[in-house]
């Protein structure tokens, strides 16, 4: 199977990081948003940074 034929199964820790921020009383910036890596140790897909770099440059 390829690794981005499952979008749902990237990004699994997300949401529940965002949890536990919560309930730590810390307020999320914006919601949880799943990236395509290369492999669990790895970094993103080549393709991913660009659209990684846009959704930071949104927060400010």
């Amino acid at each position: 199977m390829r690794r981005d034929a499952c979008r749902r199964c990237a990004g699994g820790a997300a949401p529940a990081i965002a949890r536990r921020l919560k309930g730590h009383g810390c307020q999320l910036a914006a919601e949880p948003e799943a990236f395509i890596i290369e492999d669990t140790e790895g970094s993103l897909r080549e393709d991913e940074f660009d659209r990684a770099r846009a959704r930071g440059a949104a927060l400010d």
